[in-house]
């Protein structure tokens, strides 16, 4: 036990159950506007002054030897700007939701409109956490700012343990 694929609803498919969804517009973040796969991806900022996340918890086994985690993201920005104003995170934090690890921080001038899968190994990360419950979360932040903004986009996220 305790093997396998710890995340739930990865590609948001089947609605929002078990993702923790925040939005300061009161946004639904799970959207059918640019999907990776399948028919929904979750769908953080895309206006001004926006906070937006979306997070699970995440029951480490025991005896797992090795964790990874994978998405896949997209960055999508109106801005010419050469400067990081607009910023997408994704930490990985304890019960008390203290930052145990950023696995990404991405800008507005990351944002290439291209799907892009990336691989983290969290294995040392989270060795004094086993039996633990853990949060990955998706956070993004753009400034307040009258005709440009960022949107960035996550989908078939997956936590393994092996």
């Amino acid at each position: 036990p305790g093997v396998g694929l710890l995340t739930h609803n990865g590609g948001f498919e089947n609605g929002v159950d078990p993702w923790q969804e925040s939005s300061a517009a009161g946004y639904e973040i799970i959207d059918t506007t640019n999907p990776h796969s399948g028919k929904y991806s979750a769908y953080l900022c895309g206006y001004s002054g926006c906070d937006d996340s979306i997070a699970q918890d995440i029951t480490l086994p025991g005896s797992a030897t090795n964790i990874t985690v994978s998405y896949w993201w997209y960055g999508a920005t109106t801005r010419t700007s050469h400067s990081c104003r607009d910023i997408f995170t994704v930490n990985l934090l304890d019960s008390n939701g203290k930052v145990i690890a950023k696995l990404q921080q991405a800008c507005n001038t990351n944002a290439n409109q291209n799907w892009q899968q990336v691989h983290f190994d969290v294995t040392n990360a989270l060795s004094h956490y086993s039996g633990q419950t853990v949060t990955l979360i998706f956070n993004a932040r753009t400034t307040y700012s009258v005709s440009v903004t960022s949107a960035f986009f996550v989908d078939d996220v997956e936590v393994r343990a092996s």
